[in-house]
């Protein structure tokens, strides 16, 4: 996201809006994601991907399916997009805990 946005501050920036998963879970998000760069690069593993020719929407699209994936809740993925969004326009953002 750095690539977009400059602020955003590397890959793992600390303090970042997060979304707490059961194993199985993440490893569905990490499994959509994989489908989504092999689409993307050609490999599922280790493709590198150019960051500043992604799309706002596909980003959004492929954040979606990552949460399809995950059984996320509406409410939980709304708190998420805010709390995205207040972390990038104001360096710091509201917790909400389900």
């Amino acid at each position: 996201m750095s690539k977009n946005v400059p602020s955003y501050g590397g890959k793992y920036p600390t303090n970042s809006p997060t979304i707490a998963l059961s194993a199985d879970n993440h490893a569905a998000t990490k499994a959509t994601y994989r489908d989504w760069l092999k689409q993307k690069t050609g490999k599922p593993v280790g493709g590198k991907v150019d960051w500043s020719t992604v799309s706002n929407r596909e980003m959004k699209n492929l954040s979606e399916k990552m949460f399809d994936a995950a059984n996320v809740p509406a409410a939980s993925r709304d708190a998420y997009y805010r709390a995205v969004n207040q972390y990038l326009y104001n360096g710091s953002f509201e917790s909400v805990i389900f």
